[in-house]
């Protein structure tokens, strides 16, 4: 999971983030499939999520859509950043904040200590 978090895979950061940049106002075809993407991914991201609290590995967690979103978010934020200023520095925040809040909500500071070390 940590290198997911560390390096954009493809030249140019994540096609999908670039891909609803370009086309968030422009309703069509497009956009939709764009969209569609998006939301599978956040969908995945809150179902892995609420399997976590039913096991207990997040106690303080009631919305698991809400941590999906927020990661969704800080991922957002790296890649843009990361490509502005052609460094993978905003990858390593992004995994540090998201250690920092499963931290916060009752994960095991040692399961997520790898998201530190990236």
């Amino acid at each position: 999971m940590d290198r997911l978090l560390v390096a954009p895979r493809l030249l140019g950061g994540c096609f999908f983030s670039a891909a609803s940049v370009e086309f968030d106002s422009k309703p069509g075809a497009v956009r939709d499939r764009v969209m569609g993407a998006l939301d599978r991914w956040e969908g995945y991201l809150t179902v892995s999520i609420g399997y976590a609290m039913e096991r207990g590995e997040l106690p303080s967690l009631d919305d698991a859509a809400q941590l999906a979103f927020e990661i969704t978010a800080l991922l957002d934020a790296a890649n843009t950043r990361s490509l502005l200023r052609e460094t993978e520095e905003p990858y390593r925040r992004a995994a540090v904040a998201v250690a920092d809040r499963l931290v916060a909500l009752g994960a095991d500071s040692t399961a997520v200590a790898p998201l530190r070390a990236t």
